[in-house]
């Protein structure tokens, strides 16, 4: 038999707790320390694993433009570093969350149902960055960034640093990574919102700071799709499908 560290009372070796004054056993103390220290563990990785993401990010654009700049590189091989730099973030991030977030940040298959539908939301969405820089343009002096593309002089390489690429290391990075991350200590409605300022941080930097909103409605819309469908396929559908949409009109 045992005693109860409290009050002396004999307990059964199976107690978890004192049925003279209702103290835990030793036993159930401990786990109870284990349990509150694995918790602890697993907020502190996550905390990690989400200012790796942004300080990788924001660590990305600068060493990237800096590259582009020395060796006087077009936009898609610099859109191509800093998208090569956002995956190696990726894996830094995902070291620091530790347990087993590699499959969960790349979520889930998608149905053709939802597939289709972020290709179609492509045209709101477009339309909705049209109506947004146009105005911007039309109020302003072109800041750089926000200066329209050239359709005859897109090429396979330049579909693939400013479409392909993007489209799969930004979600994954944002709608993979960093969501699962979020949501060990967020609400799926925060992992959104988190999600979605990193998207758009990034394309401020990297672009224009004017662009910021619309590049969070962008961040939101895509995470919308990711919460849904529980897939990064969509986002990435439509993420690509965008950019071929910039490029091309």
């Amino acid at each position: 038999m045992m005693q109860c560290a409290s009050c002396g009372a004999e307990l059964r070796e199976a107690s978890r707790f004192c049925p003279e004054c209702g103290v835990a056993t030793l036993e159930t103390a401990r786990e109870r320390r284990k349990e509150r220290q694995s918790e602890n563990r697993a907020v502190q990785s996550a905390l990690r694993g989400i200012a790796i993401t942004y300080g990788g990010v924001l660590v990305s654009l600068v060493v990237a433009a800096a590259v582009a700049e020395a060796h006087a590189l077009g936009e898609a091989a610099s859109l191509a570093i800093t998208h090569t730099l956002f995956a190696g973030c990726g894996a830094a991030a995902i070291l620091a969350i530790g347990g087993r977030p590699w499959r969960a940040s790349f979520a889930g298959p998608a149905t053709p149902g939802w597939i289709a539908i972020g290709l179609a939301l492509t045209v709101p969405l477009f339309a909705l960055n049209l109506g947004y820089h146009g105005a911007l343009l039309a109020l302003l002096d072109p800041p750089e960034g926000l200066v329209a593309s050239d359709p005859e002089a897109v090429t396979i390489l330049t579909v693939l640093g400013t479409a392909v690429l993007p489209a799969l290391a930004e979600e994954w990075l944002d709608r993979g990574v960093l969501w699962t991350a979020c949501r060990r200590l967020a609400s799926q409605r925060t992992t959104i919102a988190v999600t979605a300022a990193l998207f758009a941080i990034s394309h401020g930097l990297g672009a224009s700071p004017l662009s910021f909103p619309y590049f969070f409605a962008f961040g939101w819309i895509a995470g919308e799709l990711r919460a849904r469908s529980g897939s990064l396929v969509p986002g990435i559908v439509l993420h690509f499908a965008h950019n071929l949409a910039v490029l091309l009109l």
